[in-house]
């Protein structure tokens, strides 16, 4: 008893797939990959410039509670430099004392803003307007806008 019966002759003559037919799947599959990875690239600094902006947001929002509840006695606040930014207890940063440093995430750094102080008043969380722009370049940045009532804001 055959269990494939005459269809076995019919299959052994089917070849598969040609070298010329896997080299031309195999070229499509370089040429996606390719074309992807400049895409991949910008979506990538993309996000690292909206996570530097919500880190930046987090330590403001810090120095402020921090203020509002005058932990220390005094204000609080974030300095700016070129690298990163600095959260101080104090009334200035030249007299205050430093709470937590964070660099910026290479290739990041602070467009406009840099080397000024963001301080937060005692019990109110008021602020005097500032505005910080990261980014890695002109084109591509995030706004951080702070308001006299201590509101922030991001945009592009």
């Amino acid at each position: 008893m055959e269990l494939f019966g005459n269809n076995l002759k019919h299959y052994r003559g089917c070849s598969g797939f040609t070298l010329i037919e896997l080299l031309f799947v195999l070229g499509i599959f370089t040429l996606l990959i390719v074309a992807s990875i400049p895409s991949y690239h910008a979506i990538k600094e993309n996000v690292a410039l909206k996570n530097s902006s919500n880190e930046i947001i987090r330590a403001l929002r810090k120095a402020q509670n921090d203020s509002v509840i005058a932990m220390g006695g005094t204000g609080h606040g974030v300095h700016f430099a070129s690298a990163g930014y600095t959260i101080f207890e104090g009334n200035d940063w030249a007299t205050g004392k430093p709470v937590n440093e964070y660099q910026l995430v290479a290739g990041i750094k602070i467009i406009s803003g840099e080397n000024s102080d963001v301080i937060f008043d005692r019990l109110t969380g008021k602020t005097s307007c500032k505005t910080i722009e990261i980014g890695l370049s002109d084109e591509n940045k995030k706004i951080i806008a702070i308001d006299e009532t201590g509101r922030i804001n991001v945009g592009d």
